[in-house]
């Protein structure tokens, strides 16, 4: 996806991964997020998905209340839903993109 190949750009590669931005950050310099995360993914397993979304929560609930994003974080667990699933035409793709505009939009207007 970078082009770069990761045994030559460890660091790099590490410091875009979203455990190790949660791992390293505080919950102010951390965006809220919203996480999608079909059962059925092949590329990213869901057992990881899950380990984010508990890491991120632990790390909110141990902020102080004025370092808690005003908008909060999100993830949604789909069943048997395979990886970019809602670049397929059908209402759960559309629903999805949807639910995503919405909570940007959200995220947007508390700017």
């Amino acid at each position: 996806m970078t082009g770069k190949k990761v045994e030559d750009h460890v660091e790099f590669y590490e410091s875009i991964n979203p455990m190790t931005i949660v791992s390293k950050k505080t919950s102010a310099e951390i965006p809220p997020f919203i996480n999608v995360q079909g059962t059925h993914d092949t590329l990213v397993m869901v057992g990881d998905a899950r380990s984010y979304a508990k890491k991120l929560k632990a790390v909110r609930d141990a902020a102080q209340p004025h370092h808690k994003p005003r908008t909060p974080d999100v993830f949604i667990e789909l069943p048997k839903a395979p990886h970019g699933y809602n670049y397929l035409p059908g209402i759960r793709g559309e629903g999805l993109n949807y639910t995503v505009e919405s909570y940007l939009a959200h995220v947007v207007a508390k700017l």
